[in-house]
């Protein structure tokens, strides 16, 4: 049914033909199904969207008993709720939420978000009324797939259930994988590590470069930063690598890819001579190698002479002297079948010197192989030693006395008593070796080595007992040291001369050793194996280590000057001594008691000095004077720090007291007890200078205000001592490492223990943390530095240092570690140094296809 005064008439194409149909143009009809646009000015005029607003009314009306919003009161308050009122919620409005959806899509108070049109509105209807989807929800996904699977719920349970089931199986699957995948690197570093602790060089190489590959590690400009940063692969990785070169530090590794046997020669422009089995001269520069003059294949075996200028070959019936240059044959000198084997030979610039089995030596010159002089009554198939300079020759003869022959000069010869009463005859394979300047000499035998003293006429020979088949071996050219090669061992073994002790192993080699040479300065050695893969390693105290000073028993706390000049610590007899590469400067001979401790202030200039005692001197770093002296109140101090500004001194005492004393004058400012009972034994500023931390022999860390000393936090970290403490470079906490072994971190926003793991049977005496904050470097009692993964607490390597370690301090570069170890000189480690090591080391060439530390 139609009003007509209220209706209007649209054309077929749904322009209207007429505005008003009314006399009056003002609204006529029933407010309570009127649309917002037919009261209110703001809409476009009506149209048939509006009868659809109309219908969504009357059939909220017919399913809920009431209209959507009041039609009661003035007339005003009835148009502003067909305005702006909202329409109910389904729950509210009690209707199934499709029905209510259509409804309220038909309701709108905007004409453009309605059904545009009666039909679309029935159609729409029907859905609802079916379960199907409606088109009011369309742009819902979610909404659906919800409607599909209530109208389909037995097959749909079906299919949930079986993706369930294959979700928990892959997430299961992707679980066990991530946690498999941990337990194999983990597992793969433990085996690594293993072999580097062992010296099995060789095998720790064949598993370190593909872990290295994996973790990450990039071509980066500065390989230093990869220790200190980085992924936890990548930083186990970096430092297994420099724990291995920390045991020997290898320089690089060169490989021609040809399984060629090679022997060495250094000379004085610091190359070397190589001469591969087979023929082939070659010198190793700093660059590589430079390939020479080409020799015949014939050839046994070459040795360079020591100028450089000969090459000397065994053949199967003699031997051909060769320019080095040029490869021309310059004498030759052909032997009889009958003639004894040799077994030893040794070359000097002016002549070589021949051994045979049974005894008898020859001394030839050269190229041409003349006799020179010949010796009897020797131990057979010995290596001699030639002279460099002079026509002189040692060597070993029957009852086991060192013969020192001078040919030119008789009366310089000497012999000296090697074994008393004899017994080194039978020794074969003896190797006599002595240095440049004549101080030591050594005789290799297979039973062991002897090391003479020769500036003390009256010094007995020293004797090292061992069992090999075959030993050889080169003497450094200063004599500090000699290094040796078991036959068929892979490693060489550096051994100090004075003492015939083992100081380090060089085991880089898959393949036995076939020859090794120090460089002609003595700071580096060059071996080789059958394989023809070279390594040139530093000489132990020439590379990334070096001693500074004379051993100290005192060092408990050590100072680095910023400059980076060297650092200041007590020596073993209680003097305040600076050390630097280069001298030995003794400070502060006045200071009147034994000092223990120093500690700078580089931002002011300070330097203070404690001792056993109550008392400590503040003097001044630029004119070495005295500033001021505090004096306490009988109790020894266990520690003292400047503030990061140097404005003040911070000491701690053995009975447990802290004192915040003025740099210059030493007035007290500030005093704290920390307890009862509880001695201190360390204290340390916070980067800010805003709090100081103190660590107490009842495993206890103090947090104080560094204003007024007043207390802030008092954590219980460790059931014994809190030996040395650190704070992080963030300064949001404090590291504490004490005598159970192990290390903690405390928060100074909550006073809480976040983590703590024990690292060492042994207690911790000295703590570093690296300013990157990913690392800290932690010494223990047996001597041992272990670098620690601060987000894990793992061990990513251990370093030795012999002696109980004391005190700790990077320098302002990050990458040198200062150390002061118990009766051990201060130690400078540039951790960087064998950082950068690494792109030399690492393999770059194959032999035969084949990486040459896998072969």
């Amino acid at each position: 049914m139609l009003d007509f005064g209220v209706a209007r008439r649209r054309s077929a194409g749904g322009d209207t033909v007429s505005d008003r149909v009314t006399l009056t143009g003002e609204f006529t009809g029933t407010l309570a199904y009127a649309a917002p646009e037919q009261v209110s000015q703001a809409y476009a005029g009506p149209d048939v969207r509006s009868d659809v607003y109309a219908l969504g009314v009357m059939g909220y009306e017919a399913l809920t008993g009431r209209l959507p919003y009041e039609v009661d009161g003035s007339l005003e308050t009835v148009i502003r709720n067909i305005v702006n009122a909202e329409t109910p919620g389904a729950a509210e409005s009690r209707l199934e939420r499709d029905i209510w959806t259509v409804l309220a899509k038909a309701m709108s108070k905007e004409p453009s978000r309605r059904y545009q049109s009666a039909g679309e509105l029935a159609r729409d209807l029907r859905r609802a009324a079916q379960g199907e989807a409606i088109e009011a929800r369309r742009d819902s996904r979610w909404y659906v797939v919800r409607k599909g699977v209530r109208r389909h719920r037995l097959l749909a349970s079906v299919l949930l259930a079986v993706m369930v089931g294959l979700l928990g199986v892959a997430v299961a699957l992707g679980i066990g994988n991530v946690r498999l995948s941990a337990a194999l690197h983990e597992s793969t570093i433990r085996q690594l590590r293993a072999h580097i602790q062992s010296d099995a060089r060789a095998r720790a190489e064949e598993i370190l470069w593909p872990v290295a590959a994996r973790s990450g590690i990039g071509h980066s400009t500065d390989r230093a930063t990869e220790l200190w940063s980085g992924s936890r692969a990548a930083l186990e990785a970096m430092w297994a690598f420099v724990e291995m070169q920390s045991r020997s530090e290898c320089l690089r590794v060169i490989s021609r890819g040809e399984e060629q046997q090679a022997t060495l020669r250094a000379f004085e422009d610091g190359t070397y001579g190589v001469l591969r089995l087979g023929g082939g001269v070659a010198r190793l520069t700093p660059s590589g190698i430079e390939e020479g003059a080409s020799l015949p294949s014939d050839l046994i075996t070459s040795w360079f002479l020591p100028g450089g200028r000969f090459v000397v070959s065994r053949k199967s019936d003699g031997f051909v002297s060769f320019d080095a240059t040029t490869g021309d044959v310059v004498g030759r000198l052909t032997l009889n079948s009958d003639t004894p084997e040799i077994l030893g030979m040794a070359f000097s610039d002016w002549g070589i010197c021949i051994s045979r089995v049974g005894g008898g030596l020859e001394l030839l010159s050269i190229p041409e192989f003349d006799v020179i002089w010949t010796g009897k009554g020797i131990s057979g198939g010995q290596t001699v030693w030639l002279d460099p300079g002079r026509r002189c020759v040692a060597w070993l003869n029957e009852p086991g006395v060192l013969e020192l022959t001078d040919l030119d000069e008789p009366t310089r010869s000497r012999h000296i008593g090697l074994v008393p009463g004899g017994g080194v005859w039978g020794e074969y394979a003896a190797q006599v070796l002595l240095d440049q300047r004549g101080n030591y000499a050594a005789v290799l035998l297979t039973t062991g080595a002897y090391v003479l003293d020769l500036g003390d006429p009256g010094a007995e020979a020293m004797y090292h007992r061992w069992a090999a088949a075959r030993i050889t071996g080169a003497m450094s050219p200063d004599g500090s040291l000699f290094a040796t090669r078991e036959y068929g061992s892979p490693n060489a073994i550096i051994w100090r001369t004075d003492t015939i002790e083992p100081i380090a192993i060089l085991p880089g080699h898959a393949t036995a050793a076939s020859d090794l040479c120090f460089s002609v300065d003595g700071s580096r050695i060059l071996t080789s194996d059958r394989l023809g893969v070279l390594r040139e390693w530093a000489t132990p105290g020439q590379g990334w280590e070096k001693s500074l000073g004379e051993p100290t028993a005192r060092g408990l706390d050590i100072a680095i000057r910023a400059d980076g000049r060297g650092v200041y610590v007590a020596d073993a007899i209680g003097r305040a001594v600076f050390l630097s590469s280069d001298e030995t400067e003794y400070v502060w001979p006045w200071i009147g008691f034994p000092a223990t401790k120093i500690t700078l202030s580089a931002e002011a200039g300070y330097v203070a000095i404690v001792g056993e005692s109550e008392e400590v001197v503040v003097g001044s770093i630029s004119d070495d004077s005295e500033i001021s002296r505090w004096r306490g109140d009988g109790s020894w101090v266990a520690s003292a720090r400047f503030s990061p500004s140097g404005d003040e001194l911070a000491v701690s005492t053995r009975d447990g007291r802290v004192v915040l004393l003025n740099s210059v004058t030493c007035e007290e400012l500030a005093r704290y007890e920390v307890g009862s009972g509880a001695m201190t034994s360390s204290l340390r500023w916070s980067p800010e200078g805003n709090r100081i931390a103190v660590g107490a022999r009842d495993g206890t860390v103090s947090i104080l205000d560094a204003d007024r000393l007043e207390l802030r936090s008092l954590v219980h970290v460790f059931l014994g001592q809190v030996r040395s403490i650190e704070w992080s470079s963030d300064g949001e906490g404090v590291w504490a490492a004490g005598d159970e072994g192990t290390i903690a971190f405390v928060s100074v926003t909550d006073g809480r223990v976040r983590y703590s793991d024990r690292i060492s049977e042994h207690s911790l005496f000295a703590m570093a943390p690296h300013r990157d904050g990913h690392v800290v470097l932690v010494g223990d009692r047996a001597g041992t530095v272990y670098a620690i993964d601060t987000s894990s607490l793992r061990i990513l390597a251990e370093l030795d240092v012999e002696q109980a370690v004391l005190s700790m301090e990077f320098d302002t570069t990050g990458n040198a570690l200062y150390i002061s170890a118990m009766n051990r000189p201060v130690r400078r480690w540039d951790l960087g140094v064998l950082a950068r090591s690494f792109d030399e080391v690492r393999p770059r060439a194959a032999i035969a296809n084949r990486d040459p530390v896998t072969r």
